[in-house]
């Protein structure tokens, strides 16, 4: 057996011994507590078997209720929500309307509200002053460097599953050469951008969306945590929209050891709704996501699928 020694190094010095992760066992105890009605709602998820029914429907006295709920939150825990309120209400209600946070809390009002007021506090801390204009690709919140980073194509947005599931597709390869602490904050501004536009669908508001992202690592210096950390802080506690599975594609070697410390910022709502395939061909990718219902027309050439539009829904005329 011969051992690549200077890559062993450099992957225990890239490897956080005091990171928190979730390991195996902490799956099999976490998941040891979910009831049948928690394993029914996550695989519905997960393959997309959820009814018209399930989805909620807003009404009246729920946002009356959120309203209330906002009143009770500390005033401290709120304070960007309150100043887009003051600076800019018309957009609140269009570009944050309590319908969405409500569609993706499934109508629990408290976390609806949480939510809301998160969504200010980081399209504040992303965009600074920008973050009260509206998120449109021209004469708003965007500036050149954020189209530019958009136009890379780590972002993109997949045609919906037979489900009406929204389905982003992110290429985290192309997140390498993200280092600095201002490349983080443009990657993370493209994301909440591109939510932004998913947002506008209803049907995806309706029926969530499906994460598929590539995190194949050839070394271990790829693993950015504080970048990973803020892009599914962003995704999975304020973006309006419920992510019903995370598919992780082509894992690599490295990426096995940086999983456990993945899995815990994540959070545990997506950490259970995560599927990771470990195959070595497109064909048997493809294969795994068919189970879940990704159509291989719908998915993009780079993972063996046939749809070859990726990338063009924001660019030029296309742009929101």
């Amino acid at each position: 057996i011969i051992l690549n020694i200077n890559n062993i190094q450099t992957t225990m010095l890239a490897f956080s011994f005091t990171a928190p992760r979730i390991s195996k066992d902490d799956e099999l105890r976490e998941r040891a507590t979910l009831n049948e009605q928690d394993l029914e709602e996550i695989k519905q998820d997960m393959y997309g078997n959820h009814g018209a029914n399930e989805v909620f429907a807003v009404d009246g006295p729920s946002t009356m209720a959120v309203l209330r709920d906002l009143e009770h939150i500390d005033v401290s825990n709120k304070e960007d929500y309150l100043e887009a309120l003051k600076r800019c209400p018309e957009l609140v209600k269009e570009e944050s309307n309590i319908e969405a946070f409500l569609q993706c809390e499934k109508g629990d009002v408290s976390c609806a509200a949480s939510r809301l007021v998160q969504y200010w506090r980081m399209r504040k801390f992303l965009f600074g002053e920008r973050a009260f204009l509206p998120m449109t690709w021209e004469k708003g919140a965007l500036v050149e460097e954020d189209r530019q980073v958009l136009k890379l194509g780590v972002y993109n947005i997949l045609p919906s599953d037979k489900h009406g599931r929204g389905v982003l597709f992110i290429d985290m390869d192309k997140l390498r050469a993200m280092t600095k602490v201002e490349d983080r904050k443009r990657m993370v501004r493209a994301a909440f951008y591109t939510l932004q536009i998913m947002k506008k669908n209803p049907s995806v508001r309706a029926n969530g969306v499906v994460v598929v992202s590539t995190i194949k690592m050839d070394t271990p210096t790829n693993f950015n945590r504080k970048l990973y950390k803020l892009l599914w802080d962003c995704i999975g506690n304020a973006a309006p929209l419920y992510i019903r599975a995370f598919h992780a594609v082509n894992q690599s070697f490295i990426m096995d050891l940086m999983l456990q410390e993945l899995k815990h910022f994540i959070g545990k709502k997506i950490r259970l709704r995560l599927k990771v395939h470990k195959v070595d061909t497109a064909r048997a990718v493809l294969g795994e996501l068919e189970t879940y219902k990704l159509q291989t027309s719908k998915l993009p050439v780079m993972l063996g699928g046939t749809y070859n539009e990726v990338n063009n829904y924001w660019v030029g005329s296309k742009a929101l």
